[in-house]
């Protein structure tokens, strides 16, 4: 009997790669349609190479959760970065994040955490968290109604991408990010 993986010395490669497969398929198939066995299979290792990582599914949707929030804030935060204004400049940031997911991956790997959110009160909590603060922690330069105006219209225009009822053109897309923008200085 031949063995078709072939084990990796580097233990964090081996967790990447078991993350990376993870986010791959649950782009097709949603966080609760994930497999042992097909991320195992997609990251070249056996199950019990899972194991060593992973002592669960939870556990790897977790972590997977976490990598997409982790990212999301990369995101905002390369954008903040950029931003000399410091009125409004967290909305723009997160609104031009949301905007790059539907025009870049159209919302795929997103789609997979959102939908996931809705069912396990523990990720949603994760991404409450999240939200909450950095509200906080911009409430100076983004606490008035009419930036959260904003942000909860990007959210709507984002989640009508998650759930398959938008279907605007690129050029319509920019429109509607330029005009939120333009709403937050």
């Amino acid at each position: 009997m031949t063995n078709n993986y072939k084990r990796k010395k580097n233990p964090q490669e081996v967790r990447l790669a078991i993350l990376e497969s993870a986010e791959k398929i649950a782009s097709t198939v949603g966080l609760s349609g994930l497999t042992i066995q097909a991320v195992a299979d997609e990251a070249k290792i056996t199950k019990g190479g899972f194991f060593h990582h992973f002592d669960c599914k939870q556990s790897l949707i977790d972590a997977v959760f976490d990598r997409i929030i982790e990212k999301f804030s990369e995101n905002v935060e390369r954008y903040m970065q950029k931003d000399t204004l410091d009125h409004g400049k967290f909305s723009r940031a997160y609104v031009n994040t949301l905007f790059d997911d539907i025009l870049e991956n159209n919302g795929t790997l997103w789609s997979a955490a959102a939908i996931s959110m809705i069912l396990d009160p523990d990720l949603k909590a994760r991404w409450t968290f999240w939200y909450e603060k950095q509200s906080c922690e911009h409430i100076i330069s983004d606490g008035g109604l009419d930036l959260l105006t904003v942000r909860l219209a990007a959210d709507g225009l984002w989640s009508g991408y998650v759930l398959g009822s938008s279907d605007y053109s690129v050029d319509e897309i920019e429109n509607i990010r330029k005009h939120l923008i333009n709403m937050t200085i």
